[in-house]
């Protein structure tokens, strides 16, 4: 039987809410998560390495630092993703990987060439995302009822308020 790709997301996750359902870490700027085997790797910038540490969902979190240091291209100055990627799989012993509709066309051919075999998967990239936990309908209903109370006191507000010297005044 064939082994199943890895699955491999590029991006941030605040743009990005497979990555932050994956992860439950909030991290602002690129990083590579792989999910291989049922477990989680994120690799990241050194800054954000020690909070993700702390904060991520994952199994094993690795700085773009530590990569480098085990690569034999290590005396290499500069790095792309392409670079960080490749390291991550041969240390998961991967060679290829299912991506999401939304991933980077210049990323996959560049990952390509490298030999990493590149597949897009399915839409929802997780499907288990659609399903709610009943922790997350909570929250959603939560959410949902400081929501109606914030438009609530907005009315109020609005209400109370008068145009003057073409401002409204509260």
């Amino acid at each position: 039987m064939a082994k199943r790709p890895a699955q491999l997301i590029v991006a941030d996750s605040e743009s990005n809410a497979d990555l932050l359902w994956a992860t439950q870490f909030f991290v602002p700027d690129s990083c590579i998560f792989i999910q291989k085997s049922r477990k989680k790797y994120l690799v990241l910038s050194d800054l954000e390495y020690a909070r993700a540490c702390k904060e991520a969902a994952v199994d094993q979190v690795f700085s773009y630092k530590e990569l480098r240091g085990a690569s034999r291209n290590q005396r290499k100055k500069t790095w792309t993703m392409t670079d960080y990627i490749v390291a991550a799989l041969k240390t998961l012993n991967s060679s290829a990987v299912l991506v999401p509709a939304d991933f980077s066309l210049k990323l996959a051919e560049n990952l390509k060439r490298r030999r990493i075999r590149v597949t897009v998967g399915p839409e929802p990239f997780f499907p288990e995302r659609t399903i709610k936990k009943k922790e997350e309908v909570q929250a959603i209903r939560q959410a949902i009822r400081a929501t109606e109370r914030a438009i609530g006191e907005a009315i109020t507000v609005l209400r109370k308020s008068r145009i003057q010297k073409r401002r409204l005044v509260y």
